[in-house]
């Protein structure tokens, strides 16, 4: 233990790791400590108690990711203290709230952040670059946010639900597009 750099407590056993960390820390006190325990709130309760450097919780890191992963539109996550990134790509939808909507108001601070859009010829755009480029339907967005940002854009980005019967829309140089109508009956 004199020669250690630090120390990893990862066993699938709290107790065993809770134990190997306050022995380590018994032997040598600047030891720096990682910690992996179950809980989220015992994980940051322990990290105060005992000065432990890095205490995280394997399942509040796991459980965004695991449930973002089952909507399909998340890539990835980053791990920010105990906080959760989440990393999206999401796909404008015809009459969507966010079609053709500016893509510089979609800026939310401290919720959710576009840093890329990909139009439907496959043309990647930096975010910063296009922020004047008007959203249309079948652009995808990366985006980086939290899980309620994440899922407000999610929600902006689909169609309604309703059938409602809709004006054709005209994209560019395309053929204006007329929506089906509702069956009546």
């Amino acid at each position: 233990m004199a020669n250690c750099r630090a120390l990893l407590a990862l066993t699938a056993n709290d107790a065993t790791n809770l134990e190997a960390a306050l022995v380590g820390r018994s032997i040598r006190p600047d030891l720096p400590v990682v910690l992996r325990l179950f809980d989220g709130d015992f994980a940051d309760r322990i990290q105060r108690a005992f000065d432990i450097n890095t205490s995280r919780s394997v399942s509040y890191l796991a459980a965004p990711s695991f449930a973002s992963h089952m909507l399909g539109q998340v890539t990835d996550t980053i791990a920010i203290g105990r906080h959760v990134l989440l990393i999206g790509e999401i796909t404008i939808e015809p009459y969507s709230e966010l079609e053709n909507q500016v893509l510089a108001t979609l800026r939310r601070p401290n919720e959710a952040w576009v840093v890329e859009v990909t139009n439907r010829d496959g043309q990647r755009l930096l975010a910063s670059a296009a922020s004047g480029r008007r959203l249309q339907r079948a652009d995808r967005l990366l985006v980086v946010a939290t899980r309620r940002g994440l899922a407000r854009m999610i929600s902006e980005a689909s169609a309604p639900a309703e059938s409602v019967e809709r004006a054709p829309i005209v994209l560019q140089d395309y053929l204006p597009f007329e929506p089906p109508r509702p069956r009546e009956g």
